[in-house]
C-alpha cells in the first residue's frame, strides 16, 4: 500500500489531449492564447487546477472523458496548462518535471490480449529484477502497460534539464530488459489516465491500478543532466525498439546512444554489462546491426573494436 506518511507531487489532468498547448502568445489583455494546431485559429488557453495531490486516489478516479496527464507542473502554482516548447521561455515560472510516466507497447501494437508470450514472460521479468519497478505505479492498457513514479524532491529538474534526466532513466530501464517506448523521453508528451473514457468505450475503466510500496523515485543517473535548448523540440527517438519477434533491435542510433551514455570506448571491458543484456535468441540481423554500430560508432578505437 501506498505510504500515508508520502505525498507525492501535484499532478495536472485534462479532460483530453487535443487542448491546444501554449506557444508564448499573449493578446492585448494579456492574457495567454495560442495557435491551435488543427485550424490555425488564435484560441484562450485552457486553464485548468491541479490535482492537489497525485496519490493512488487521482490515479484509480474513473473520468468521463479521455484524460491525460502530463508530467511537469509550475513550482506554487494551484493551476497548470498544457505547454509546447516553444513556448517554454515565456514562462514563469519555468515548469518542473515531477513525474515518470512510461509505455510499454506490444510487438507491432497488438492487442494486450494478443502479445506473444515471450513478450509478456519479459516484461513479468523486468518487473521482478529491476529495483525502481517494486514502488511505481502501474496498469494494464489497451495495447501493452504503463509505469508511473513521482519524482524525489532532489530529482525534480526544471524540464530542460529534466528531459535529459528522463532519457537516460529510460535507457537504463530498457537495457535491465524493460522495453519502453523512447518517445516517452519528450517532457511535453500527455498521457493517459488509467481509467479515462477512451474513444466513449465503456469498457475502458476495466483497468486495475497497482500502487504497491509507492515512493518517490531517486535513481543517480550516470551523470549530471544537461540542459536542451529551450526554443527547439528535442530530437525524439521513435519506437520501442523491438523486432516482430518481441527481442530487442539493437538500431545504429541506439547502440550509439546507449554508448554515449553508459560506456567508455577506451574501456571494452564497460561493454560486458551491455552485451550481457542481448537475450542469446537474437535474430542474426539483430546481432548485425550492434555488430556495425559498434564498428561505426568507435572505428578509430582499435581496443574497443
Amino acid at each position: 500500500m501506498q505510504d500515508e506518511k508520502y505525498e507525492p507531487p501535484p499532478l495536472f489532468v485534462m479532460p483530453t489531449k487535443f487542448a491546444a498547448g501554449w506557444d508564448g502568445q499573449v493578446d492585448d489583455e494579456g492574457r495567454k492564447v495560442t495557435t491551435r494546431k488543427s485550424d490555425g485559429q488564435i484560441v484562450r488557453l485552457r486553464i485548468l487546477d491541479l490535482a492537489p495531490v497525485g496519490n493512488a486516489k487521482v490515479w484509480r478516479q474513473k473520468y468521463p472523458q479521455d484524460a491525460h496527464c502530463t508530467m511537469y507542473h509550475f513550482p506554487g502554482e494551484p493551476q497548470c496548462f498544457r505547454l509546447r516548447k516553444s513556448g517554454l521561455l515565456s514562462c514563469s515560472p519555468q515548469p518542473v518535471l515531477t513525474w515518470i510516466i512510461v509505455d510499454v507497447d506490444t510487438p507491432g501494437h497488438v492487442p494486450l490480449s494478443e502479445a506473444p508470450a515471450k513478450w509478456l514472460a519479459q516484461i513479468e521479468a523486468a518487473q521482478a529484477t529491476i529495483p525502481e519497478m517494486a514502488y511505481c505505479i502501474s496498469w494494464k492498457s489497451k495495447g501493452g502497460y504503463k509505469f508511473a513514479w513521482p519524482l524525489a524532491t532532489k530529482r525534480q529538474f526544471l524540464v530542460d534539464r529534466g528531459e535529459d534526466y528522463l532519457g537516460m532513466y529510460l535507457d537504463y530501464l530498457f537495457y535491465k530488459g524493460l522495453p519502453v517506448d523512447q518517445s516517452c523521453k519528450d517532457w511535453t508528451r500527455m498521457m493517459r489516465m488509467p481509467n479515462a473514457k477512451r474513444e466513449g468505450d465503456p469498457n475502458s475503466w476495466k483497468y486495475k491500478v497497482m500502487c504497491i510500496g509507492l515512493k518517490p523515485l531517486d535513481w543517480e543517473p550516470p551523470r549530471e543532466p544537461c540542459a536542451t535548448p529551450k526554443h527547439t523540440p528535442s530530437n525524439r527517438r521513435s519506437g520501442n525498439y523491438l523486432s516482430d519477434s518481441g527481442t530487442p533491435d539493437f538500431s545504429r542510433d541506439m547502440a550509439k546512444h546507449a554508448a554515449g551514455q553508459y560506456v567508455n570506448p577506451e574501456d571494452p571491458e564497460a561493454w560486458i554489462p551491455v552485451l550481457n543484456a542481448i537475450p542469446a535468441n537474437l535474430p542474426e540481423p539483430d546481432w548485425m546491426r550492434l555488430f556495425w554500430a559498434v564498428a561505426g560508432e568507435y572505428g578509430d578505437c582499435c581496443r574497443a573494436r
